[in-house]
């Protein structure tokens, strides 16, 4: 707001023209103050909305991560000696005891070259060098190479391979080393070309891992053996195990937790409402979201949905009530450990299709009404926002004519006013005058 260029005091008049301007100013603005608070208030419940379209977005991606059994669904692997390997597994993994002997380790072939006299003195000689990585051939053409040159060379082709320098202390010590980077029968190397300084020996020939599985013989090129049994994952450290035992059971505190991360999430959701629409009694204050229909809606739909029967349940149960989880008055879900564990005992599938996506399940009816809430301009809550941007910014256009008109009223007083003093001023002067006849 721009300060008049005139200022004077009411030294004329004898009033403080200053302050009465300001007074009526004041309740001319008085129509502004209250487009100001309206305008707060609406930036409070924006802002507030737009954390709410955060946790919804949270819940929303919990939900979508239950669509699968597997993201709720836990097991656990146990070997019955885990000097020879170690297992793990995961929600796909059926539960079951197999036996695994572990026979054969795989192994990356090596290949180390004669002894040189030294690393980077002499040259070998120019030509190609063709390294042959189970049927993949790479080219390296050098020139005057000496032995490091031959390693850097290498380790910057793009063969399959790695290459170092070894000193063995002898009188030509320092030998090359070509190592296979993966092992495997389908990964055997071999050189060619007509850069030919060296004489390679095999040290460690490239094979396969070899494991039975339920009496069956299963190859692998790596030692992490992975979906020979659905869902687990072997990690061979040593053979001549014998026979093993393998068993994949349920992990009940593992499929807790991750029901206990979509209850959470509900909850941050639920508490978050809980506390932006409440209305406290000793302070007068109230929620920002108190009586905002979009956030009754939501709360209702999601309360309606995770307390009714979910259709899409095809075993034992068919509600979250059933398995222990539980809605308690403030609106919050609550996970009953032993509930929970006593129905994942009973029959861990129809826990699993409470939730697990098809027609009606718990988990796609939550993503889908989310989807819908939660859609960027179309959804319920974003919206919602966008009409309070457009009432904010529609207040804002109210206020700056109210200000403009403001202004035009102070200048018209101080013009006013001003005449005002101007009068008084010349009057007084001139009855000065005419005293001084006397």
């Amino acid at each position: 707001m721009n300060t008049p260029a005139i200022q004077f005091s009411g030294l004329a008049t004898g009033i403080d023209t200053g302050s009465l301007i300001e007074a009526l100013v004041g309740v001319q603005r008085i129509p502004i103050l209250r487009l100001q608070n309206r305008q707060a208030v609406l930036q409070s419940r924006s802002s507030t909305l737009g954390t709410f379209l955060s946790r919804l977005d949270s819940l929303e991606a919990a939900a979508n991560g239950l669509k699968k059994g597997t993201d709720i669904n836990a097991t656990q692997a146990t070997i019955s000696d885990d000097e020879f390997l170690s297992v793990t597994s995961s929600g796909v993994a059926s539960p079951g005891v197999h036996s695994i002997e572990v026979v054969q380790l795989a192994q990356i072939e090596k290949e180390v070259s004669q002894g040189f006299a030294d690393v980077n003195d002499t040259a070998l000689g120019s030509g190609r060098l063709s390294i042959d990585v189970g049927g993949t051939v790479t080219d390296i053409d050098l020139t005057d190479a000496t032995l490091g040159d031959v390693k850097d060379a290498i380790n910057s082709s793009d063969a399959e391979v790695t290459a170092s320098i070894i000193n063995d202390g002898s009188g030509t010590p320092y030998r090359l080393v070509v190592t296979g980077k993966e092992g495997g029968l389908g990964n055997t190397i071999s050189f060619s070309g007509d850069f030919s300084p060296f004489t390679f020996s095999e040290v460690q020939a490239a094979d396969d891992a070899i494991i039975n599985v339920d009496t069956i013989e299963v190859r692998s090129s790596t030692n992490v053996v992975e979906d020979v049994i659905e869902g687990v994952t072997l990690n061979l450290k040593q053979a001549g195990s014998g026979s093993l035992d393998m068993t994949v059971s349920t992990d009940t505190a593992g499929v807790k937790n991750n029901l206990q991360g979509f209850v959470d999430a509900y909850n941050d959701v639920i508490g978050y409402i809980n506390s932006q629409t409440s209305f406290d009694e000793a302070s007068g204050r109230a929620g920002s979201l108190l009586g905002d229909f979009t956030t009754s809606l939501v709360e209702r739909r999601l309360q309606s949905t995770v307390t009714g029967s979910i259709s899409g349940a095809s075993g034992t149960f068919s509600a979250l009530s059933q398995i222990g989880i539980t809605t308690q008055a403030d609106g919050t879900l609550a996970l009953n450990e032993g509930d929970l564990t006593d129905a994942v005992t009973e029959d861990i599938q129809g826990v699993l299709s409470l939730f697990v996506e098809g027609e009606g399940d718990l988990s796609g009816t939550l993503e889908s009404f989310l989807s819908e809430a939660t859609e960027s301009r179309t959804g319920l809550v974003p919206s919602r926002q966008d009409a309070m941007q457009r009432s904010i910014e529609d207040l804002q256009k109210r206020i700056d004519n109210s200000e403009r008109f403001v202004e035009r009223f102070r200048e018209n007083l101080v013009r006013r006013y001003a005449s005002l003093e101007r009068l008084i001023g010349g009057l007084n002067s001139q009855a000065s005058s005419l005293a001084s006849l006397q």
